[in-house]
């Protein structure tokens, strides 16, 4: 019951990123902030995961009808409303075609199975783990990330997440291990960790509709790395910061031992 639980929990939490993400563009009425390539990833791994619904639709839970047939709406979607406001970002330029092409080699190398589907659902999870970097890319290339795309991608951590413990504690009770599955989520938590840092140190700012929306000069933005902070004063440069004292001279802060 309670491995039950965990994957309702991932997969609410899948459901609510998934819908949230086209509504926030509706709101705000632009498709600023949001990789469309990342979305084009997204929807090439529910349609390749679900590939029982075109096969094997006779068989399948309602749950497992429902919730694939909405992860592929939702994706496609928010993929091809990049089209319809016309506004996507110049810089969403990662080229995505190498991790479609990583994912499809270590797919035929490590599916369970030859077979045609558990390929295509190997693939799905290890593009899945590597969906989310052409938007890290954009978010870093313009050093700006929407209010809608932290919650966002908050609430793919939390979805993954939970997923990770379903097939931990399946395995504690059931010694059942499914190394991709595993591997995947690790990879999928790790580029986010990283990100963060990345983000932190490079001195994203928060806006609203892809225009900062921050008034500071000087921002000070402070990540814990190795023992050091990573500060950034309003320019392009970021300096380590040693410890302890804080001292505000003009638009320069000096931070020294956290």
């Amino acid at each position: 019951m309670m491995m039950i639980s965990f994957r309702i929990a991932g997969d609410s939490w899948l459901a609510f990123a998934l819908l949230f993400l086209p509504v926030s563009i509706i709101l705000r009425n632009s498709y600023a902030g949001v990789s469309q390539r990342t979305q084009l990833l997204l929807s090439m791994v529910f349609i390749t995961r679900y590939v029982d619904l075109y096969l094997n639709f006779q068989y399948l839970s309602n749950y497992y009808i429902v919730t694939g047939i909405l992860f592929i709406i939702t994706t496609s979607v928010t993929f091809l409303m990049g089209y319809w406001w016309n506004d996507i970002d110049k810089k969403d330029t990662y080229k995505s075609e190498l991790l479609i092409f990583g994912a499809m080699v270590a797919a035929i190398f490590n599916a369970p199975t030859s077979q045609s589907t558990e390929i295509l659902k190997a693939f799905s999870e290890y593009l899945e783990s590597v969906a989310i970097a052409p938007q890290v890319f954009l978010i870093l290339s313009t050093k700006q990330i929407t209010k809608a795309m932290v919650v966002y991608m908050l609430s793919m951590v939390v979805y993954i997440t939970f997923y990770f413990i379903h097939w931990m504690h399946r395995y504690n009770t059931e010694g059942y291990f499914d190394a991709i599955a595993d591997v995947s989520a690790m990879i999928f938590i790790g580029i986010y960790g990283v990100a963060s840092l990345l983000m932190a140190c490079r001195g994203v700012t928060l806006s609203s509709d892809g225009k900062s929306t921050s008034s500071l000069k000087s921002r000070v933005t402070l990540f814990s790395i190795s023992g050091q902070l990573c500060y950034n004063g309003g320019g392009k440069d970021i300096v380590p910061l040693v410890k302890d004292k804080e001292l505000v001279r003009g638009d320069k802060t000096i931070l020294e031992g956290f």
